[in-house]
Order: structure tokens, then C-alpha cells, then sequence
């Protein structure tokens, strides 16, 4: 889906408004490749409104504007941020959603420096079994 991210960007408006889960489903893959700020607020709101599936996926594009929007975007972010953690408090913290959640406010972390935002990019635990040949 995410190979289709770039293509269905166009469609988000629409997307998001779609009673099917599918098509909500696609408009979150798009916005973990491109982020956009106009989506921050209803990427938050997936948590209580989404299956746990279309939850962490929006988890996912969360970390991905906290990492990659401007600067100057990142008070959005945090905004965003802080409704999804509301969303996750129920679930506990061992879940993917909160796990992730806290890494993308852990990644939206910002200290200012003169008139620009130096940001410090947070690497989580790899739950993967990589072996190099």
C-alpha cells in the first residue's frame, strides 16, 4: 500500500471522509510517506475512532511528522501528540500504539537554537532478528 502512497496523496481529502475503513486505511499509508499538517489532528483521532490496526498505522505517520515536518510545524505535532496519548492511556504502555505514540514524542522533542529548532532524532527498540549473510 505504502508503494501507492505517493499516487493516492491527491485523494486524502476524500479519503478521509470515507465511511469505508479500506479507504481511511490508504489515507493514513499516504501520510506516513508524505506528511502533512492539514491531516495531524485526524491522524490523533484514528486512535479512538479506528480498528487497533488503522490505530498503529496512524501511530506510524504520527512518528513520521514528528521526525520530518519543519520546524516551525512541530507545535502541531505536539498538539496531535497529545490527543493520541490521551486516546492510549487506556491501553496501557506495552501496546505498539502507545509504545510508538511515545517514541513520536520523544522524536518531536525540539530545544530552540537562535531563530531555527534543532531536533533530535529518537531510535526505538528494533523488535527484529536481522542476520547480515
Amino acid at each position: 500500500m505504502r508503494v501507492l502512497g505517493p499516487s493516492v496523496f491527491a485523494l486524502i481529502p476524500e479519503l478521509t471522509a470515507s465511511a469505508d475503513a479500506g479507504e481511511r486505511l490508504a489515507a493514513v499509508s499516504a501520510l506516513q510517506l508524505i506528511p502533512d499538517v492539514r491531516y495531524l489532528d485526524w491522524l490523533a483521532d484514528r486512535f479512538a475512532a479506528e480498528s487497533p490496526f488503522i490505530a498503529y498505522h496512524a501511530a506510524v505517520a504520527l512518528l513520521t511528522a514528528a521526525r520530518e515536518l519543519r520546524p516551525e510545524e512541530l507545535d502541531k505535532v505536539d498538539q496531535a501528540l497529545s490527543g493520541a496519548e490521551r486516546s492510549t492511556q487506556s491501553l496501557g504502555p506495552g501496546t505498539d500504539r502507545a509504545q510508538t505514540v511515545n517514541l513520536a514524542r520523544r522524536n518531536s522533542i525540539a530545544a530552540p537554537v537562535g531563530d531555527r529548532r534543532q531536533r533530535l532524532t529518537v531510535v526505538g527498540p528494533c523488535r527484529a532478528d536481522v542476520r547480515m549473510p
